[in-house]
């Protein structure tokens, strides 16, 4: 998933932004049809499945899309924010989403996926917010008050 999500974020990708998005609304009729039609659609449709590999290029794709056209508050913050978001959303998805909020893929049958990314994205940006100025920034001025200025007292 990591190495799809790479080559998605590529600029040499964008050529393909069309064909992937094709793709993506085909996993969404066919996670409509599963859910529907199959009493085990869990295992078929959710984790590192196909079709969950396409739900995410699309999403991606859509958020270039996005960005090109305008940069939105929203898009913008989770932007400043991607690298610490990256870093806590597992944990975010599966000990608060999953396991306390019991939301999963096939919560509320076909918005269920669509719950579980929105929640998890949401609670990871105020976890990596919240980090990020009250753990890393106050370090990183610590960090310039007594080696930079140091440093540049010695040159």
């Amino acid at each position: 998933m990591a190495v799809i999500g790479y080559w998605v974020s590529q600029k040499e990708t964008r050529k393909y932004d069309n064909a992937i998005l094709v793709l993506g609304a085909s996993a969404v009729v066919a996670v409509a049809v599963i859910t529907k039609t199959s009493e085990d659609f869990q295992n078929i449709i959710c984790n590192c499945t196909p079709i969950m590999a396409a739900l995410g290029m699309a999403l991606f794709v859509l958020a270039f899309k996005t960005k090109r056209q305008r940069t939105g508050v929203v898009l913008a913050c989770i932007s400043k924010y991607s690298f610490g978001i990256i870093l806590i959303h597992w944990a975010m998805l599966y000990w608060i989403v999953i396991e306390r909020l019991n939301i999963h893929v096939t919560s509320f049958r076909y918005f269920g996926s669509i719950i579980e990314v929105a929640v998890t994205v949401v609670l990871s940006f105020v976890v990596a917010y919240l980090v990020d100025n009250l753990l890393v920034e106050p370090v990183r001025v610590c960090w310039d008050k007594i080696f930079v200025n140091t440093k540049e007292q010695i040159t």
